[in-house]
């Protein structure tokens, strides 16, 4: 019997048994993500404090770096990256689920239909998009808690919110990241066909530009509903009760056009070079594992 699950777990290839597949999955995206992740979590950090709207009297004037400066100067070098382990804690089954399922639904559309038009790459980023909010919304959760308040380490975070408080403002969350999704994927797949000719460029550094010029313009026009997203948290952790999306998108948007997109430079700074590598490094694993018979 013990050998028959074994068998069941196990995929044969030319180079022995190896891990099976949703297992390979997952250590791609783990491999891709959290290594774009880490790289910029200190400018995603600063992000989050200058949407918030105590941040946004305590920094105005101030540059990007003058911020980190702040920060560092104030609390510490590791200041900047706090809550970064809950980060890279959810990136594994976050872009598992955001990578695969995108991959999947193109397959899933092209075989139905025979061609991928791009209202079907459109829905397949909508699609991964929505998907990968089970992981990312507690996550959110539990990283904004953090970095807006003094409330301790992650365990006693989650803790603290529980089950009911890891799923508040999912629909915010879900609204940005099918958004950003369907704009990154897209531009991702065409950006990976044309660049290689147009700037000389072969392998990885064509694909790192891919994803890089995909995600800037993905994140700045998702900016808008990341700062919904941000201050309904605010607002729901400080307040104790959870204001709906659009209370928060009229409040934000009588505050002006300045703090609708506060953050958005910060976020395309952060989310281009995230993806890049996240993209860039999960197409040279994928490819790679392919070659070698573990992906089928």
């Amino acid at each position: 019997m013990a050998r028959c699950v074994l068998l069941t777990l196990l995929v044969p290839s030319a180079v022995g048994l190896v891990a099976p597949l949703w297992a390979t999955h997952t250590a791609i995206g783990f491999t891709a993500g959290a290594s774009g992740a880490a790289a910029v979590y200190p400018v995603d950090f600063v992000k989050t404090q200058r949407q918030t709207a105590e941040g946004k009297e305590a920094f105005a004037g101030l540059s990007l770096p003058a911020t980190l400066v702040h920060y560092i100067q104030r609390d510490g070098p590791l200041s900047v990256f706090r809550g970064l382990g809950v980060q890279v804690a959810g990136v594994a089954p976050e872009k598992a689920i955001k990578l695969t399922v995108n991959d999947a639904a193109r397959s899933a559309l092209r075989a139905s239909f025979g061609s991928l038009s791009f209202a079907g790459e459109l829905a397949a980023g909508v699609c991964a998009g929505a998907c990968q909010v089970i992981v990312t919304n507690p996550l959110e959760c539990v990283k904004v808690r953090l970095q807006t308040t003094n409330a301790g380490n992650c365990f006693e975070v989650v803790r603290s919110l529980g089950l009911e408080g890891l799923s508040t403002g999912a629909l915010a969350c879900a609204l940005r990241d099918a958004s950003f999704s369907a704009i990154l994927f897209p531009t991702y797949a065409h950006a990976k066909v044309f660049l290689p000719e147009m700037l000389h460029l072969q392998g990885a550094p064509s694909l790192f530009v891919a994803g890089l010029l995909s995600a800037a313009p993905a994140a700045f026009l998702t900016t808008p509903l990341d700062v919904i997203k941000t201050r309904q948290l605010e607002r729901a952790f400080s307040d104790g009760g959870l204001p709906s999306v659009g209370d928060v998108a009229q409040s934000v948007y009588e505050e002006g056009p300045d703090v609708l997109f506060s953050g958005g430079f910060e976020r395309v700074l952060r989310s281009a070079p995230q993806f890049g590598v996240t993209l860039a490094l999960y197409d040279v694993l994928t490819q790679y594992c392919t070659d070698h018979g573990w992906l089928g």
